[in-house]
């Protein structure tokens, strides 16, 4: 007679499923916090190689145009524009043309005056970690024209007090704009800035992250100081600032003041900053 072995098996108890299941869950709590820690690490470096292509450009351009940086705005940045009758362009539609081939997405040379949102350079709105959608309750149009970088407005502003205090500053200069544009109620203007006047150019910011195509600080009389400026009237705009983005790459949950952002200087090198150092950074302070 021949006997024939069969191999037996047995199912799961439910306690050993348990414990299985918690082992995973184990494993999950202690992977995930790295996971996204590299993630935003990513996120940060290719930040960070945007702004650095975008600081080359920014050369490129002024060695093509007498040394000058790009205009912020031309020629206005209301409603009205100036010259009469002059069209609009902004900075990154300015040096679009240095960050690619110059040819529009249907193969057309790029007009930077008359550019259409799909033929401005891929990398100025690539940051990983913009949201420009969810922060501007506007119009994709509107939206387009807010890349998520912002490019200094106040590229000669220095405090003249060791910590950033009272109005006391120098070289308030608003640009670069054209001299006879200038925002309503301020009398310092300029016309074209060059590359050179900005010196130390390692300590002069020239775009970072941004929550509009501005970066800027604003004195704020209750704090008796220049610091990031609140969003107090721009219903539009789901964000506590209306310039900059001082906290973009911070870890959820971070407190604001250990948060950083990403800025480009006018030597190209790029440098991640909490707020408190931007802040330093752009009055021209130690930091």
């Amino acid at each position: 007679m021949t006997i024939s072995n069969r191999s037996s098996s047995r199912a799961f108890t439910l306690v050993e499923l348990l414990v299985v299941i918690g082992i995973i869950a184990v494993l999950i709590s202690i992977l995930l916090p790295s996971l996204n820690a590299a993630r935003r690490s990513a996120s940060n470096v290719r930040c960070q190689s945007n702004l650095k292509q975008i600081g080359l450009a920014i050369v490129m351009y002024s060695h093509s145009n007498d040394g000058n940086i790009p205009w912020q705005v031309w020629s206005d940045w209301t409603t009205a524009s100036y010259p009469a009758g002059s069209v609009s362009t902004h900075w990154y539609k300015l040096i679009t043309p240095y960050l690619g081939s110059g040819k529009g997405k249907d193969g057309r040379t790029l007009d930077i005056y008359n550019m259409a949102s799909s033929d401005v350079a891929p990398v100025i709105a690539a940051c990983p970690d913009w949201d420009g959608p969810a922060r501007w309750n506007t119009s994709a149009s509107s939206v387009a024209s807010k890349p998520g970088y912002g490019y200094n407005a106040l590229p000669k502003l220095r405090s003249t007090d060791s910590q950033g205090l009272g109005t006391a500053v120098s070289g308030v200069l608003w640009g670069p704009f054209p001299a006879d544009n200038i925002p309503a109620g301020e009398v310092d203007k300029t016309g074209p800035i060059k590359l050179t006047d900005l010196r130390p150019a390692s300590a002069r910011v020239l775009v970072s992250d941004s929550v509009d195509y501005h970066l800027h600080l604003s004195f704020n009389s209750t704090e008796g100081r220049w610091n990031w400026p609140r969003n107090t009237t721009v219903t539009s705009l789901n964000y506590r600032f209306t310039s900059g983005h001082p906290d973009r790459h911070g870890r959820p949950g971070a407190r604001f003041q250990d948060a950083t952002a990403n800025y480009v200087f006018a030597d190209t090198h790029v440098e991640s900053l909490t707020p408190d150092q931007a802040r330093r950074a752009l009055l021209q302070l130690p930091r």
